[in-house]
């Protein structure tokens, strides 16, 4: 149809055009909104990539950690490497964000913001698991980087791709036929290709080896190295790498690294059981060594002697006849991530060092034999101030971990397993030990899980003031050929004080605990289903506090100690195959308070005769719970030798210094046995869930040890939530205790008036509550006394509730003055 237009009436037109006009104008605002974010995100601008700080800026130098001004000389006991650390300045922001991220083009920086100095800058530090191997490339050069910035996820700007240092790289040199000497200082040298190496010795500071990805020197028969300098000069040991009194030196390649796992190929240094060490340094202070891997030397992996301040980092370090690596008296050196795998001796043999961190330390099958405490997987003689952390050791010889003669150190997170494969003939009867420890003083040793070795889990032997806490031994004395074979033996004989607090022993072959030094204190202890006795104290032991014993092949607690006069305070005693408390000799000295024993194939307190003066004096004080024992509540020599009973029964008289009440079934108010059975053969994990306190032991019968052969049972040893009879009745063992309650008055069972004293009335306790033996303040003797730090205990036994401790506020009432009580926020479960 010709000469037709479209027509639109005057309503339809005008809305039509305020339609699109209202379109145009909402489009046109998006694009505006859209162009000024984008401009106000483009305002960002990156600074020059440049070391962190001036005073290290080539690879291998290092500055001064507490002045960072300062480049450090290498006599310093503080320097930090400088060289891997970079910052690059923003402008545009004026603080950080987490929208802002940069980045690196090789990804081997990890960049942290920081706006503290009214300005924003990246600080880079190299990522853990890199190192100079990922800077550098096959053609022996450094690879260039660059970085970039993205704000909530926008590409902002970046940098030039440009070399960061301007060290001089080379190639390593070929030492097929000849061993090399390195001494053009401050040159990085790349190992870009295999070969058969008749050794190097590195004879200047600052020198770097880099190893490509899957790059291996094997090694030959060569003698190279003087083993008393380290140097090449009058040579008689065959050495791959050497280095001798050279500083700021390092090895580094690019193998991968995952805890306890051992490599199937990718070895940097194959000694081909050839060299008598694949790497030695001597006064080499700020050696780094990391991402290597090691095998087959002819002797010993590695061999250091008095440097300072070095680094070992993600190593392997397997399939030496000897040790792994052989450490002399060096100080402030740091091993981070080390395994060693299917070593004939040690891992590390740590000889004298001083103010050595090490963690992430694992070792594995270490055959060859020794004495009690050689060979270990990890071996500490002469340590002064060092700090071992998540450390773990399975498969050795002798003994897991050996600490001798060491003083003021920390051992945190260790497990210590299947130890004594050498065998008693071999490693001698006392070997087969978890952890050996012997003439230390001042350590701490926490967090531990010592199972399913041959010997004792602990043995410790001669050792002064050291605390043990949060302790699991269990499963251990699997082998009856060793001697002991307790959770934790004390032998030797010694006046240092040995706290442990919070220990779980259970299902060991002889003892929970066996307890030979004078001055011992157990708090917070959890003693089941042993061969023997859950507790015995073998020498003048301070206190026991807060004890469960219950389905040991023995006693609950067995004193065999003429005299010893130590207080058993909060101890329940229940199940056991003879008596619940077995008081031997004289006992003279001995205080039991708040005491329950019950159910025990014995008597629930049996004490022995006298066999010298013919006088034994035992204290009652608190609650006395006995009944249900099929020996009798008590087994006497006679009324005479206990306060407040009338007759060898412990039937309280008129003047009984304790409340003695008779049988209560208990048996329901503890969760006791689980429904979770397994075979002993295949138990692996033989880890209790603490504080819960859940543990295996011996499905039938109860008492004594699940051994090779048997089934094996879960017990909790939790009590009930919903308990009234003995859960939060240790006020008067009968009517509820006043609630615990967080930043309120503690409970009426906690005032200082509600005390007691121990036998020789020279100590003056709470008589619910405990002392917490890992506070600064108090005399540390287990017992709650004026001035100290305690923690509440509404209940009778180990288990005390669970959670966090919190404070209440506490009441003298006239009584203890200036105690600080806390308590669990939980109880029962």
């Amino acid at each position: 149809m010709k000469n037709q237009s479209l027509k639109i009436g005057r309503s339809s037109s005008i809305a039509f055009i305020m339609g699109l006009s209202g379109m145009l104008t909402t489009g046109c605002q998006l694009a505006l909104n859209r162009s000024a974010s984008v401009i106000q995100k483009k305002t960002i601008t990156l600074g020059e990539v440049l070391p962190l700080y001036a005073s290290a800026p080539q690879w291998n130098d290092f500055y001064v950690s507490n002045s960072v001004t300062s480049a450090c000389l290498g006599t310093e006991n503080n320097c930090k490497h400088g060289g891997e650390l970079k910052q690059v300045a923003i402008t545009g922001r004026d603080q950080c964000a987490s929208t802002l991220v940069l980045t690196d083009a090789l990804d081997a920086f990890n960049w942290a913001c920081d706006s503290s100095a009214g300005k924003v800058i990246f600080k880079g530090s190299l990522k853990p698991e890199k190192s100079l191997a990922d800077l550098v490339t096959p053609a022996s050069e450094w690879a260039k980087n660059s970085v970039k910035i993205n704000d909530g996820g926008d590409l902002m700007a970046s940098t030039p791709s440009l070399v960061w240092w301007t060290n001089p790289v080379q190639s390593l040199p070929d030492s097929t036929a000849t061993p090399v000497i390195l001494s053009t200082a401050g040159t990085l040298y790349v190992a870009a290709t295999n070969q058969v190496t008749q050794g190097y010795n590195i004879n200047a500071d600052k020198i770097s080896i880099a190893f490509l990805p899957g790059v291996t020197l094997t090694g030959t028969a060569t003698i190279n190295t003087n083993n008393g300098t380290y140097k090449a000069t009058a040579p008689n040991t065959k050495v791959m790498i050497s280095v001798g009194t050279q500083n700021f030196n390092s090895v580094e390649g690019s193998n991968s690294w995952e805890f306890g796992v051992k490599p199937v190929s990718g070895w940097t240094l194959d000694g081909n059981s050839l060299v008598d060490r694949m790497i030695m340094f001597k006064s080499a202070n700020y050696m780094r060594l990391k991402n290597l891997n090691l095998r087959k030397s002819a002797g010993w992996g590695m061999q250091n002697s008095n440097s300072l301040g070095y680094t070992l980092s993600r190593m392997n370090i397997t399939d030496n006849p000897t040790y792994g690596l052989v450490e002399n008296v060096s100080s402030y050196p740091t091993f981070d991530h080390i395994n060693g795998m299917d070593n004939g001796y040690e891992l590390v043999d740590f000889n004298s060092p001083s103010n050595l961190n090490a963690q992430w330390l694992y070792s594995r099958n270490t055959p060859n034999g020794g004495q009690a405490d050689y060979n270990a997987g990890i071996w500490i003689g002469g340590c002064v101030s060092c700090i071992f952390r998540n450390i773990e050791v399975n498969s050795s010889s002798c003994a897991g971990m050996t600490v001798k003669s060491t003083s003021n150190s920390t051992f945190d997170q260790i497990k210590l397993t299947t130890s004594g494969s050498g065998g008693a003939v071999t490693c001698t009867a006392e070997g087969g030990t978890g952890l050996y420890y012997r003439y230390g003083s001042n350590n701490v040793f926490s967090n531990m899980q010592i199972h399913s070795n041959s010997g004792s889990g602990v043995r410790v032997n001669q050792a002064g003031t050291t605390l043990f806490k949060n302790i699991q031994v269990i499963n251990n004395g699997t082998s009856s050929a060793f001697t002991g074979r307790a959770g934790i033996r004390e032998t030797g004989g010694t006046s240092g004080v040995v706290t442990y607090q919070n220990v779980i022993a259970s299902n060991n072959g002889l003892e929970g605990l066996s307890i030979g030094n004078t001055g011992s204190i157990l708090s917070q202890i959890l003693a089941t289903h042993n061969g023997t006795s859950g507790v015995t104290i073998n020498a003048a032991a301070k206190s026991v506090t807060a004890a469960t014993v219950a389905f040991n092949g023995a006693y609950g607690i067995n004193e065999n100690f003429k005299d010893a006069g130590t207080v058993y305070h909060d101890i329940l005693a229940y199940k056991n195959t003879l008596s619940g408390i077995y008081l031997n000799d004289e006992s003279l000295g001995a205080t039991l308070s708040q005491i329950v024993s019950q159910n025990n194939g014995g008597a629930g307190i049996l004490v022995g005769t006298p066999t010298a003066s013919g006088v034994a004096k035992v204290k009652l004080v608190g609650n006395l719970l006995v009944g249900s024992n099929t020996g009798g509540a008590c087994a006497l020599p006679a009324p005479a030798v206990m306060s407040g009973v009338a007759d060898v029964n412990c039937t309280p008289s008129a003047t009984s210094t304790a409340t003695i009440r008779g049988p209560i079934n208990i048996t329901a108010s503890m969760i006791e046995a689980t429904s979770t059975t397994q075979a002993y053969a295949s138990l692996t994990d033989w880890s209790s869930a603490t504080p819960v306190a859940k543990v295996w032991g011996r499905l039938n019968p109860l008492a004594s040890a699940c051994i090779t052969g048997e089934n094996c049972q879960m017990y909790d040893w939790a009590l009930k939530a919903s308990d009234t009879l003995f859960r939060n009745t240790s006020g008067d063992a009968a009517a509820q205790n006043e609630s615990f309650l967080t930043n309120s008055t503690c409970p009426a069972q906690t005032y200082g008036t509600r005390n007691d004293s121990n036998f020789a009335s020279t100590t003056t306790f709470l008589r619910n509550a405990i002392e917490d033996v890992t506070a600064a303040a108090g005399n540390h003797n287990g017992l709650c006394e004026a001035g100290e730090v305690c923690i509440y205990t509404p209940n009778f036994g180990y288990y005390q509730g669970e959670g966090t401790l919190s404070n209440c506020i506490y009441k003298d009432n006239g009584g203890l003055l200036n105690i600080v009580m806390n308590g669990f926020s939980v109880n029962g479960h």
